[in-house]
This record gives structure tokens, sequence and C-alpha cells, in this order.
């Protein structure tokens, strides 16, 4: 019985620390993903800006074109 106790005792322990070695992972792989998230979130911003300054300058060219 005495021997149950501290096997079941130290199930209960080894579990606590496979859980906690668990969250330990998910919260690396949460920030990882997360990082790989706001990279692309700059990029798209980047390349709307870009998009965004290149079609301002078309336009006043041809805005500029209908004056002459």
């Amino acid at each position: 019985m005495v021997l149950d106790h501290f096997f079941l005792e130290d199930n209960i322990l080894s579990m606590n620390k496979r859980l906690e070695e668990l969250f330990l992972l998910s919260n690396s792989r949460h920030e990882e993903v997360f990082g790989l998230i706001r990279g692309i979130d700059t990029r798209i911003s980047n390349l709307e800006n870009r998009f965004d300054e290149e079609f301002t300058h078309a336009k006043e060219d041809d805005d500029m074109s209908a004056k002459f």
C-alpha cells in the first residue's frame, strides 16, 4: 500500500513536469508563429505603401499630361 502511494505520487509529479514542459513548448511555438505573422504583416504594409506611392505618382503624371 505504501509503495502504491509513492508510485502514484511519482506519477503525478512526472505528469506535472510533462505538462509544464508542454506549456513552455506551446508558449515558445506561439511566440515563434506570432513573430512570423508580425513579419508578414510588416511586409504587406510595406508593399501597400509602395503601391500607394506609385499609384499617387502615376495619377500625378496623368494629371500633368492632361494640362498640356
